[in-house]
């Protein structure tokens, strides 16, 4: 069984808590988030589609603040 007892955000990272197997598990995850947004270029093919299925492009970051 898997199951998180505890998340926070602490710079750049997430700092993970929780039992995995019986056994307590800590990690820090870097984490860079990524942002989709609509693009309404018609001569860019869009691997990405949102629930509506217009196109989106997706933006990276290099940390949560960042963001």
């Amino acid at each position: 069984m898997k199951f998180y007892t505890n998340v926070q955000v602490h710079g750049s990272k997430i700092h993970y808590i929780g039992i995995e197997d019986s056994k307590k598990v800590i990690r820090k995850i870097n984490y860079k988030p990524t942002l989709y947004i609509k693009n309404n270029s018609n001569n860019i093919e869009s691997v990405y589609k949102s629930v509506h299925g217009e196109k989106l492009s997706s933006l990276d970051f290099e940390s949560i603040y960042e963001a």
